[in-house]
Parts: C-alpha cells; structure tokens; sequence
C-alpha cells in the first residue's frame, strides 16, 4: 500500500500476510540509510519529468555551468574606469561604472520559441535577473555566448579565456564577431599595466 501526502510518498509492505506498520512508521529500521523511499518526480505543467536544476519555467532546461577556468574575480580597466567580474558556477557578476548587476545563467530548451513568451510580463518577472547561455567554437576559441533571458535582438555577450603575456586572461565580446570589448586579469596591477593593450590573437573592431 502507498500513503502519500503533498511532500512524499510511502510504502507500507506486506509481511506474512500483515501490513508492516512499524515500517511505516520507521521503528523496523535497522539502518536507517538502506530506505529507499523519494519524494515523487516533479512535472511541469505538460506532466513532463523536470530534470536536476530544471524549473518549471517555461523554456528552462537548467542552470548552465560555466568553465571552471573562468570562475574566480577579474579586473579590467575601460574608458579609465576599473570594471570587476565575478563569475560562479552559475552566475555571472558585473561592476563597473553603471553599477552592478547579477545573471544567473540557464540552458534554454532545444527549439523552444521563447518569443511566445519574452513579452509576457508574468514569465518576465518570472525570470528576472536570468540568462540564457550557450557554447560555441569561433576563431579558435571556446566561447560562450550569454544572451539576456528575454532579449529579442543582438548577438549578445561572449566571454572566453586566453593565453596573454603568460598567463590566462579573461576576454569579454559583443557583436556579430565576437570583438574584445575589455580583457580581465587576475588582478588589479596587470588591468592598469594593460590599459592600452592589444594583442595579435585576438579579434578587434
């Protein structure tokens, strides 16, 4: 027999012909950690299965990992300004001179037309502060391209990393070349020293 209740199920077994109460009820447990009962799968609204970090949103596949070569803090100087990306698993971090802002990215579901929705102010709110991830091959990089989780139009941002003056720096991208916008380092010394900086591998305006 199964009980279940909003948060969980459970299985009442049969033994000798008796329902095993004390199963149930967990006083039968020699140990503990051999029971074997879950919480039932969640499903969204078209009682699909949502996978690990999936959400019921709409169009949501999951949280996208990010490389752990770009996850740390990284500086940059542009336009004599000190900017600052802090990048996670799963999020992405900005400060510079408009402010600061978070993306946490996510996977968008393979031919998913997100345009049905990015207008809809409920699945705006909804995925407030979200971003839409993928990888991508381009000029012999591995990049990865983050688009705003409803943006319509643009090719969106590209961050990649890459080998400069012996060590990996983080290069940032916009347009449909993927141009360098600003390159990151380590630390605040190397940003200032690299103010000016242009450098024969990477793709410029």
């Amino acid at each position: 027999m199964i009980v279940t209740n909003e948060d969980h199920e459970k299985t009442i077994f049969k033994r000798d012909n008796e329902l095993n109460l004390d199963k149930f009820i967990g006083k039968d447990s020699e140990n503990e950690d051999t029971d074997t009962t879950f919480a039932p799968a969640k499903k969204d609204d078209d009682n699909n299965e949502i996978k690990k970090n999936e959400s019921t949103v709409p169009g949501d596949a999951g949280l996208f990992d990010l490389p752990s070569q770009m996850q740390g803090t990284w500086y940059s100087v542009v336009d004599g300004h000190e900017n600052k990306m802090m990048i996670g698993q799963n999020t992405v971090s900005y400060v510079n001179s408009d402010g600061s802002s978070t993306l946490t990215l996510h996977t968008l579901k393979k031919d998913f037309d997100i345009s049905n929705y990015m207008l809809k102010p409920d699945y705006q709110n909804q995925t407030k502060g979200w971003g839409r991830a993928g990888q991508m091959n381009y000029n012999g990089f591995n990049m990865i391209n983050i688009h705003g989780w409803n943006q319509s139009a643009g090719a969106g941002e590209y961050l990649y990393w890459a080998q400069e003056k012996g060590q990996t720096v983080l290069v940032q991208g916009s347009g449909a070349n993927a141009w360098t916008d600003a390159v990151y380092w380590k630390n605040q010394s190397d940003a200032q020293a690299n103010v000016d900086a242009k450098f024969d591998n990477l793709l410029y305006q």
